[in-house]
């Protein structure tokens, strides 16, 4: 396979995620947000809202698996919410400011924002290119690599899992620059 040089916007959007700069997003109401990189109290917020969501959706359940028109429509607003909340934290992204606005935030979004399905998915999938999950697990290899009290795995089987992860994390970013 020929490899082909990337192109001007490619290697933009590569430094962009590299430096952690914001990208600025316009909605279909016209409004510019900025995303920037995912920091670990933003992270930890999505995680609880994703656990916290997933308990309300079965909650609506029955005991056979099923749900009445009620229940559905009571889950569609309860997804939409959830929607509002997880862009609230995307657009917030620091611990003072989820501590003091996200609450209010997120209200805004939901009942004043005027926001589309359209929008959410443009904001979840900038956020997902700005998280630094492939960093924290080759972190963990690197510092269980520097332990030789670490003895699960060996030195070769180690370095073999790194190599692995950062095939993983060019694949990624291959994958984030062709978007």
């Amino acid at each position: 396979m020929i490899q082909k040089e990337a192109t001007l916007q490619d290697k933009e959007e590569l430094v962009s995620l590299t430096t952690q700069q914001k990208t600025v997003l316009t909605l279909s109401t016209g409004k510019k947000v900025k995303i920037g990189y995912i920091k670990g109290d933003t992270q930890d917020k999505i995680d609880s809202l994703i656990v916290e969501y997933e308990a309300l959706k079965k909650s609506l359940k029955n005991e056979n698996d099923e749900m009445s028109d009620k229940d559905i429509n009571r889950g569609n607003k309860l997804t939409r919410r959830f929607y509002s909340k997880c862009a609230a934290a995307f657009l917030i992204n620091n611990y003072f400011g989820m501590r003091l606005f996200w609450w209010i935030k997120w209200r805004l979004i939901y009942y004043f924002g005027g926001w589309s399905g359209e929008d959410y998915l443009l904001v979840v999938t900038e956020a997902k290119k700005k998280a630094a999950e492939q960093e924290f697990s080759l972190a963990m290899v690197l510092l269980m690599d520097m332990t030789t009290t670490w003895t699960m795995m060996t030195k070769k089987e180690a370095e073999e899992y790194r190599r692995e992860l950062d095939l993983a994390r060019e694949a990624q970013l291959l994958r984030n620059s062709q978007h």
